[in-house]
This record gives C-alpha cells, sequence and structure tokens, in this order.
C-alpha cells in the first residue's frame, strides 16, 4: 500500500516497480561515487514522504477508529486500583485501554476475574450471548462504550 498508494486494491506491477527502480539506484550509487549523496538525499525524501502518508491514511484513521471512548479516568478508575481486562474485549480495544492504566500492568483474565481485581475491562455487548455480567462477580458497572461492546466494572 505504500509504494503504490492503493488503499482498496493490491497492485503487484507498480509496486514491483517502484521495488526495481529503488534498487537500481542503490546499485548506481554504490557503482557510482557521485551518486552517492544525492541517492541517499532522494531515498530519505521519499522515505520522509511515504512516513506521511503512511501516517495520514493508515495510522491516523486506525487509532481514531480504535480510541477507547469514554476514557478510564472520565469513568473513575484511579491509580492504585487493580485493573484486570478481559479477553472478550477486543484486542485493539484492550491493549488502548490497558495503556491508559499507567500506575500498573493489566492482567488478563478469561471469564471469572481474579480475586485481586478492583477493576476489570470487561465485554459490553448487551443482548448478546457473549455480554459478560459483572453483577455475579460482585461488580457494578461503571460505564463504557457498548458501541466498542466494553464496560469497566468495579468491586462493589
Amino acid at each position: 500500500m505504500a509504494l503504490t498508494g492503493g488503499w482498496r486494491e493490491f497492485r503487484p506491477f507498480t509496486g514491483a516497480a517502484v521495488g526495481v527502480v529503488a534498487c537500481l539506484l542503490l546499485v548506481a550509487a554504490v557503482r557510482v561515487p557521485g551518486l552517492r549523496v544525492p541517492v541517499l538525499a532522494a531515498l530519505v525524501v521519499v522515505n520522509l514522504g511515504t512516513m506521511q502518508v503512511i501516517t495520514d491514511r493508515l495510522v491516523r484513521p486506525m487509532v481514531a477508529a480504535t480510541a477507547p471512548t469514554p476514557r478510564v479516568a472520565d469513568l473513575g478508575v484511579r491509580p492504585g486500583e487493580r485493573v484486570y481486562a478481559s479477553v472478550g474485549v477486543h484486542y485493539i480495544l484492550r491493549f488502548n485501554l490497558s495503556h491508559q492504566v499507567t500506575w500498573s500492568d493489566v492482567r488478563w483474565f478469561s471469564d471469572r476475574p481474579p480475586a485481586a481485581a478492583d477493576v476489570v475491562f470487561a465485554r459490553w455487548a448487551p443482548g448478546a450471548p457473549d455480554d459478560w455480567d459483572g453483577a455475579r462477580y460482585g461488580f457494578v458497572r461503571l460505564g463504557g462504550n457498548p458501541g466498542q461492546h466494553w464496560a469497566a466494572w468495579r468491586r462493589a
């Protein structure tokens, strides 16, 4: 995608052509000493441009799509609390939620939260069979986002 700008389709010939031209330029730079600095400068410029395109078209949209809302702090999760995350929460959201807990590592659990857990992040899918019910384990829902299928629960 980065070589061809094809965000919706695979274009192998364009990607291969760009790769072959880049390799030929590198070979020319090695064999012709006068080309080393210009080829290196061109390589740096192309890399900077490519990274900008990748950031704008891939990284930022993925971050926006997978950023959990609301923030963990807005739900009242506080430093010092032992936080665990259910493997029922999608991996990217679980990862992003865990990064908001800066005071401790967030451990994972499958169905039953550990006895040491003060707060858990679990799947919130109202009406679905895999909706996690924290009340049966003594937790109270703090909030979360049913559209993103996650909720924070605090031990009562």
